[in-house]
């Protein structure tokens, strides 16, 4: 197959696809609110007690520091550090060259 038609397959297979979605999703239907007259009231005393959710008390173990904040920087900056100092110069000794004399004969 030549690469024009297997984009067209795919573009026709992603619009059935979308089709599909848009038909498939739920509608919203409107919401009939209630009058003050037909809603239940609720006494305390019918609500469950439920075993285990009192916080009030506090926990059994110590608060323990955290080994790493949560909120540090993930790579701290780099440390500063200071250039070497430039190394002294060492003085070269140059030695004079001596020329030597010409000789005439």
């Amino acid at each position: 197959m030549s690469r024009t038609r297997i984009i067209l397959l795919l573009m026709v297979a992603l619009c059935i696809a979308v089709g599909y979605a848009w038909v498939a999703t739920p509608k919203q239907h409107s919401v009939v609110q209630q009058k003050d007259s037909q809603r239940q009231k609720v006494s305390p005393a019918s609500i469950p007690v439920v075993v285990g959710l009192d916080f009030s008390a506090g926990g059994d173990d110590q608060y323990q520091k955290p080994k790493k904040s949560l909120f540090a920087p993930l790579y701290p900056p780099p440390k500063v550090v200071k250039p070497r100092p430039a190394p002294h110069p060492i003085a070269k000794v140059i030695k004079p060259v001596i020329k030597p004399q010409k000789v005439i004969p």
